[in-house]
């Protein structure tokens, strides 16, 4: 077993994926925020077959193959189908390092992105939200937490909360009010960080913030909880979207007093929190209740 090293790497379709524009997610230390930053709405669409998900330093892989600069990988923490292991994809090689197993308590983030530093020097920027990290305690306003590479830092107290998953799923209040805080973040394809999420990704991310892991695209959350009439769904259940043509689900959102959810939206390229479009009305086939 191997974790991620970095704050945040790409999980790809295959080693060819990336292209130019990409590079700065491909450095040994990613530079999310400049890889953000040439992603316009023309760019982002090209993503869609490249890009699959992201994954979040400390996250847990299992490296299937050994491709020199890349790794065949699952990602346990990010269930997908019917398929043993996890998430598949391709990973850089220098954004992993060895799984140091510990029995330390754990702590998440809990803002779109922190800072984990070392006195005052930056140890990694963009910790993202949903990040877990082994910690060993608080004092003076500091968590002092480990790094995959052994070395330890330290992030604010008020940027984390503590973790462990299993957990019972938290309350329609506390999970509408993490995923609130993301209006307007960035719309973006495969998204699973603070500062950039797609639909599915943003849902996968407030439940694992609060212990529970579940699937990772929308069509594999169909199976979570207890299905519902779209007009029994009450604020923080599931709303599901069918495409009518091919009956797949194709899109998922929190919901709010219908017809208002919070969603991150493709036609808005952006969290919102809005009456649903009268396309999207008409493709919201059902909901579930995660309890």
């Amino acid at each position: 077993m191997n974790v991620v090293a970095v704050a945040v790497t790409g999980l790809w379709r295959s080693p060819a994926s990336p292209v130019a524009r990409d590079a700065p997610l491909l450095l040994d230390e990613p530079r999310l925020g400049e890889w953000l930053t040439a992603q316009g709405p023309a760019e982002r669409r090209t993503l869609w077959g490249r890009l699959d998900s992201q994954l979040l330093l400390g996250e847990p892989v299992v490296v299937e193959e050994e491709l020199g600069e890349w790794c065949r990988v699952r990602a346990p923490w990010q269930p997908y189908r019917d398929e043993p292991g996890g998430y598949p994809g391709y990973v850089r090689t220098a954004h992993l390092a060895p799984l140091v197993p510990d029995v330390l308590p754990r702590v998440v983030v809990t803002v779109p992105a922190t800072v984990i530093r070392s006195g005052d020097e930056v140890l990694v920027d963009e910790v993202g939200y949903a990040t877990i990290l082994p910690t060993f305690g608080i004092t003076g306003g500091r968590a002092t937490v480990r790094l995959p590479d052994g070395r330890t830092g330290w992030v604010p107290a008020a940027d984390i909360a503590p973790h462990r998953f299993g957990d019972r799923p938290p309350s329609p209040a506390r999970l509408l009010g993490d995923a609130e805080q993301f209006l307007g973040v960035m719309y973006l394809a495969a998204g699973l960080h603070g500062r950039c999420y797609d639909c599915s990704g943003l849902v996968h991310a407030v439940f694992r913030r609060y212990g529970l892991r579940i699937p990772r695209d929308a069509r594999d959350m169909d199976r979570l909880g207890a299905g519902l009439p779209v007009a029994d769904a009450r604020p923080g259940d599931l709303l599901l979207f069918t495409r009518p043509d091919t009956g797949v689900i194709y899109h998922v959102a929190l919901a709010l007093d219908l017809p208002r959810a919070v969603h991150v939206s493709e036609p808005d390229w952006a969290c919102v929190d809005t009456p649903l479009s009268a396309i999207r009305q008409a493709d919201l086939t059902h909901a579930r209740r995660v309890s």
